[in-house]
């Protein structure tokens, strides 16, 4: 029961934190987060299995995103990278890794898409949903 307050409320804070210093030079993007200067190379593909991907220090974002989504799911992936990595390092399970990583990059995606864009944060939700639905069923995965 202590690991999960633990946890609870690490992620929560994680949450909270602030995007600062976000900078592409048309190769690199470079984000301040936690107190972490993050880099990592972007490049735009065609077709990207989950709208953004991350390998090592490469982030792939898929071209049917605009400007805004594009950049917004980079910092995503930029950030959910970096937290999988330092969580795994910390005794998080794999599975529990990648759930609050993924959680955690989610709101500060939406905390810098919302500075960028008009939409509401459901329908720039939706926008990136149909991307990311659209690649599954091109990849023949429809029901997910």
């Amino acid at each position: 029961m202590q690991n999960i307050r633990r946890d609870h409320s690490l992620i929560e804070g994680l949450k909270r934190k602030r995007i600062r210093n976000v900078t592409f030079d048309g190769r690199t993007l470079t984000v301040n987060f936690d107190g972490k200067h993050l880099r990592s190379n972007v490049s735009v593909k065609e077709s990207v299995r989950w709208v953004g991907s991350w390998k090592g220090r490469n982030i792939r974002v898929d071209d049917d995103l605009n400007l805004i989504e594009g950049f917004a799911v980079a910092v995503h992936e930029v950030i959910e990278e970096d937290l999988y990595k330092t969580l795994r390092r910390n005794g998080f399970s794999e599975a529990d890794a990648q759930a609050y990583s993924h959680e955690i990059a989610d709101e500060a995606e939406w905390t810098w898409a919302r500075k960028h864009t008009s939409l509401k944060r459901g329908e720039y939700t939706r926008k990136v949903e149909r991307v990311f639905r659209k690649e599954m069923a091109y990849a023949g995965e429809e029901g997910l």
